[in-house]
């Protein structure tokens, strides 16, 4: 499985990014934080789910060139590939699908990993806490 992983910043508060709660529901990471994210279909570019989730999951309206990748990282033993996007947006978010998620909230990404330990949070933002430190 591919996935896109999106780090939004806030364009007025820059170090800030969006963090969202999966529903309890979930058959994957069920209530923990992750960030948005969604899986990339056959035929779609990473940058193009990237841009596909931050509509569906958020209601933010991004373009292609407003998505940078910046990681890339695969878990064999989930069988999955991430790929980590940044992008600034602009507005509110709010939850479309409120089976998908329940909450957002937005930190720093040093106050998040302060509040949160690993039973809070999924795989991709345990790769990215431990990561070499090029986003923070």
């Amino acid at each position: 499985m591919k996935a896109a992983l999106l780090l939004l910043e806030h364009a007025d508060e820059p170090g800030t990014y969006l963090f969202a709660k999966r529903h309890e529901d979930r058959e994957s990471l069920p209530g923990c934080w992750s960030l948005p994210a969604e899986t990339v279909e056959p035929g779609e570019s990473p940058e193009e789910a990237a841009v596909r989730c931050a509509y569906e999951e958020l209601g933010l309206d991004l373009d292609i060139e407003d998505v940078e990748r910046v990681e890339q990282h695969t878990f064999p033993e989930h069988d999955k590939t991430l790929y980590y996007f940044v992008a600034r947006y602009h507005g509110e978010p709010r939850i479309r699908e409120e089976r998908e998620l329940t909450e957002v909230e937005r930190y720093t990404l040093d106050t998040f990993f302060e509040r949160y330990d690993d039973s809070d949070i999924g795989h991709g933002l345990q790769y990215l806490r431990d990561y070499n430190g090029k986003l923070r």
